[in-house]
């Protein structure tokens, strides 16, 4: 599949299909752009190659010429087809996806072009870099890279393996691995167990003692030094039977549940009727009337009606857009937070706490004067290797990330360990040999100071690495957390549990919106390990991540969503 992801607009597009469909085990989603298009042109996405079960779906450009459609199947591998009319030519591409253990819904973006010749692998109309074009794989060890049909860029000349196996029914309550993976012999095995345990056997067998879904995964390494992991979920039931079929939930978090996207639900609202499950696992009613601010039926306390405020020193009170009952400063009588007659200290306005260690102190609804909490010159930065989505480490640049944003008002000293400083909050350096350095920033303003240190270092391909061997310098480049880790708030509340963890993490959070999440986890040289996607709801929401297979060390876990980024740090325990 292309590499590229796209920030996914499910509320502005209509997700074809039916309840029927949504129970298949794998959802696809497409998304791209038609450059040139023309408004109300429509996009068909239809499977081919025998993909089941067979069917074609619609979706129509929105102003900025972008498409979102989504198709739901049952084969693995699964082939697709796009296709739009310009100009009264048929313009068409094509992908194909697989789903394994930790990936049930694959994102694909195809994008077409109506001004003649399409888009290339890197998304540029008209670009040079097509299928057979020369490319950089960003592997020392291949040659002669190009660009596949698939625009995956990949080189000659490296070894590769792939980590393979099927489960069967053994006696009841036992299951019976058979090892398919292939590579350079001699291999070794790294098996984990459902509960916990792990093997080096070829092909060990397991006893369930308890119904419920389980994961197993496998790692192996060949005699070319090629590693390569794969996992599997088992279906226990009550009577020691397996099922190794597609695990899914439905919106109530049943397995293999009724409850499924277009099916009846209950919405709790009496004013509703006709409730279905949407494609995002709401309960949404088809209407029936209004409820008012006081949540009275078909009440009168809409926005805009006068209220009571309660306050026996305002004179008018209204009800706003969100149901929040304020006084008319302009018609009526209004005491500020301090208590003058409509005086400038209003909530949301500055003030002062007379608290050293806060900063931008504002009055709040209830007129209490509070600051936003904690240091505001806290130096913090995270060290990782430069990544590409496309081409992986890029060798020789190690990224930064500053966590305080170069705030103003604030100062600034870098110390690079090799007798070089700056006082810029996002400085480049080039360092003349690999180190390893102690990389140390002090940050200062509002009363206080505090200094953070780290090591850095490469080894002799420019990777970075605790303690180097002698190569030829590298560059770091300093990013503020506006550019690479993105604090907006779409989510809040994040954590992660337990810190340090040993095999699931627990991750919970809040988002502003629903949408699409993504969470990558990546090594310190910011190699991508593991990728999973969740359907994220308004409000809380909790996610576990299966990370048995990783080794004892640091990692980062990277959430995206809507373009949104945010970077948690944890630990795997031994």
């Amino acid at each position: 599949m292309r590499p590229t992801l796209r920030s996914l607009a499910f509320g502005t597009v209509a997700l074809l299909g039916t309840a029927a469909l949504a129970q298949q085990p794998y959802t696809w989603v497409f998304t791209g752009t038609i450059y040139g298009c023309t408004p109300g042109q429509v996009v068909t996405v239809q499977t081919i190659q025998g993909t089941q079960p067979s069917q074609t779906v619609t979706a129509t450009v929105d102003t900025l010429c972008n498409y979102t459609a989504v198709l739901y199947v049952a084969s693995d591998p699964a082939w697709a087809q796009v296709s739009t009319l310009c100009n009264g030519m048929m313009l068409t591409g094509w992908d194909s996806a697989q789903f394994n253990f930790f990936l049930d819904t694959a994102y694909t973006v195809i994008d077409l072009s109506c001004n003649g010749g399409g888009v290339d692998c890197l998304g540029i109309p008209n670009g040079p870099n097509v299928p057979g074009a020369p490319c950089n794989d960003g592997d020392p060890l291949t040659v002669n890279d190009v660009w596949d049909i698939n625009c995956v860029c990949s080189g000659t000349g490296q070894t590769f393996c792939q980590a393979s196996f099927t489960v069967q029914q053994g006696a009841p309550w036992e299951i019976l691995t058979q090892n398919t993976s292939t590579g350079m012999a001699p291999f070794t095995y790294q098996w984990w167990l459902p509960d916990g345990s792990s093997s080096n056997l070829p092909e060990p067998s397991y006893t369930f003692n308890a119904p419920g879904v389980y994961g197993l995964c496998l790692t192996i390494n060949d005699a070319n030094g090629c590693s390569s992991y794969a996992c599997d979920t088992v279906v226990v039931d009550s009577l020691g039977m397996i099922n190794t079929g597609a695990i899914w939930f439905d919106c109530l978090g049943i397995l293999w549940g009724p409850n499924v996207p277009g099916s009846p639900c209950d919405d709790g609202d009496p004013n509703t009727m006709g409730d279905v499950w949407n494609a995002n696992c709401g309960c949404a009613g088809q209407g029936g009337g209004w409820v008012d601010c006081l949540g009275v039926p078909n009440g009168p306390d809409l926005p805009g009606m006068a209220c009571d405020d309660n306050d026996p020193m305002t004179s008018y009170s209204f009800w706003t857009w969100n149901c929040v009952c304020v006084a008319d400063t302009m018609n009526g009588f209004l005491y500020d937070c301090m208590g003058v007659l409509n005086g400038p200290a209003m909530p949301g306005t500055p003030c002062n706490d007379n608290n050293a260690l806060t900063f931008n102190d504002t009055w709040d609804g209830s007129c209490t004067c509070v600051g936003s909490g904690g240091l505001p010159c806290e130096a913090d930065f995270i060290i990782t290797q430069a990544y590409d989505s496309l081409q992986g480490p890029i060798p020789g640049t190690i990224w930064v990330f500053f966590l305080n944003n170069g705030g103003q008002g604030f100062t600034y000293a870098w110390d690079f360990g090799d007798g070089t400083t700056s006082n810029v909050p996002f400085p480049s350096h080039t360092y003349s040999g690999n180190g390893p350095y102690v990389l140390c920033l002090t940050v200062s303003g509002f009363g206080c100071t505090d200094t953070y240190c780290d090591t850095v270092g490469v080894d002799a391909n420019g990777i970075i690495l605790p303690m180097g061997a002698q190569s030829q310098g590298f560059t770091i480049n300093v990013m503020g957390a506006t550019t690479a880790i993105d604090e907006v708030e779409v989510l809040s509340e994040v954590a992660i549990a337990p810190n340090p963890v040993n095999d699931v993490l627990t991750l919970s959070l809040n988002s502003s919106r629903s949408g699409a999440l993504l969470a990558d986890v990546l090594d310190i040289n910011g190699r991508l390990l593991l990728q999973q996607r969740a359907n994220l709801a308004a409000g809380a929401n909790t996610l576990r991540l299966d990370l048995a297979h990783l080794e004892a060390g640091s990692y980062l876990l990277r959430l995206n969503t809507d373009g949104a980024i945010r970077t948690e740090r944890f630990v795997r325990g031994h």
